[in-house]
């Protein structure tokens, strides 16, 4: 489409103040093409600079003494994505199949709806395995050892899947590539009984070793607690995280 101009501004540069003289320009036929005021279609991303821009345009009508215009100018569809795509859907429901009693989602509605979802595909097993995987993976939160809700993320997830317009085809590829990635990066951590021991064992000759020491350095008095704290870890039967095996 040869028509469509781009123009790149930050906050406060003045795109409010171009787009409404663009539209006392078209509107009042100094523009390339005639302009029918009620058939303008604008949107911004808040209310305030919707109301701002339709009556910045609709008093600019009036200075040029276009008052037919300017009256006119008032059914056209400015505000916000969320209220012109309404106002869209509401005007030809039946031929998009709709109700015409349309409602924009409330935050608060839509955390419900998208648990209930969960709940009908997510199993306790799978739960608990999702868990197992965020802890091992240190997906923890820094507070009072609470897991990380894996629910969030898959949130943000479905919400970019909605936002692109991405079908079931890609999402599908998408999922394949990925699992192959990790499968690529990481190798099956063992996790049988005797390397955990091992494992104990090792940790128990560092922590003697340390302690017994005349006089330690730094490093050692820094990585002593983090030493005993996974030794207790493995002392319940809790698989260490991959980064805390790094950190021995």
């Amino acid at each position: 489409m040869s028509n469509i101009s781009i123009i790149s501004a930050s906050a406060g540069s003045g795109k409010t103040y171009s787009l409404k003289e663009e539209l006392k320009r078209y509107l009042s036929g100094e523009g390339d093409v005639l302009v029918r005021p009620n058939a303008v279609i604008a949107t911004t991303f808040t209310k305030k600079a919707a109301v701002e821009l339709k009556e910045r345009a609709r008093m600019g009508l009036y200075e040029k003494n276009l008052f037919d215009e300017a009256n006119l100018f008032s059914d056209s569809l400015v505000g916000t994505v969320h209220s012109v795509c309404g106002n869209i859907l509401k005007k030809y429901c039946y031929e998009a199949g709709l109700s015409p009693e349309l409602e924009i989602i409330t935050e608060e509605d839509e955390k419900v709806f998208f648990e209930i979802a969960m709940s009908q595909v997510i199993s306790p097993d799978v739960n608990k395995r999702m868990y197992e995987f965020t802890q091992l993976f240190s997906f923890i939160s820094k507070g009072f050892g609470e897991s990380h809700d894996f629910r969030s993320d898959l949130k943000k997830i479905i919400n970019l899947i909605r936002i692109n317009n991405i079908g079931q085809e890609k999402i599908e590829e998408s999922k394949t590539n990925n699992t192959n990635i990790l499968k690529g990066l990481i190798n099956p951590l063992e996790s049988d009984l005797h390397t955990f021991c091992q494992l104990a064992a090792s940790l128990d000759v560092a922590i003697s070793t340390m302690e017994s020491a005349a006089k330690m350095d730094k490093k050692s008095i820094a990585i002593l607690p983090i030493i005993k704290r996974l030794k207790g870890v493995l002392d319940n039967g809790i698989q260490i995280s991959w980064e805390d095996l790094t950190k021995i």
